[in-house]
């Protein structure tokens, strides 16, 4: 059996995300670890579910993946400032369509699906200054086999 594929999925998901310049003109970074003072939008891959998979022959895993987009109401980019959901939203589903739209490579797997699960915008939380947080959360599923 192959060990955790948790740590193969993380890279693939980054590299995805950060490798499509339209997606990465949408948000101001994507990150494990969110740097200090980070300007919004801004995606972080964050908790993650492993489980064995067995299928006939083959071993594999199943990873659910949460994805946090964050952004704030006034926050500037690309001369856009909106207020509400409605941006953060938007690179939800960016992120879907490009997360779906090719099978990831995953060092040691082979992916036999990578879906989206559910999204939820949470409700948002003031910033001490008069404006808004904005957090969305986002939740797919991959279903790997040992390559």
């Amino acid at each position: 059996m192959t060990g955790s594929a948790i740590i193969n999925l993380q890279p693939a998901e980054y590299a995805r995300l950060t490798g499509d310049a339209p997606f990465a003109a949408m948000v101001t970074g994507v990150f494990d670890a969110i740097p200090e003072n980070q300007a919004e939008p801004f995606v972080v891959l964050g908790e993650a579910t492993e489980v064995p998979y067995r299928s006939f022959a083959n071993d594999g895993r199943e990873v659910t993946r949460t994805f946090h987009v964050f952004d704030r109401d006034g926050a500037t980019l690309a001369g856009a400032s909106p207020r509400g959901n409605k941006r953060a939203l938007t690179i939800m589903d960016a992120m879907i369509t490009l997360l779906e739209s090719a099978p990831l490579t995953v060092q040691g797997f082979a992916v036999v699906d990578y879906a989206y699960e559910f999204g939820q915008p949470m409700p948002g939380e003031g910033d001490g200054n008069g404006g808004t947080y904005r957090h969305v959360v986002a939740r797919f599923r991959a279903t790997l086999e040992a390559a």
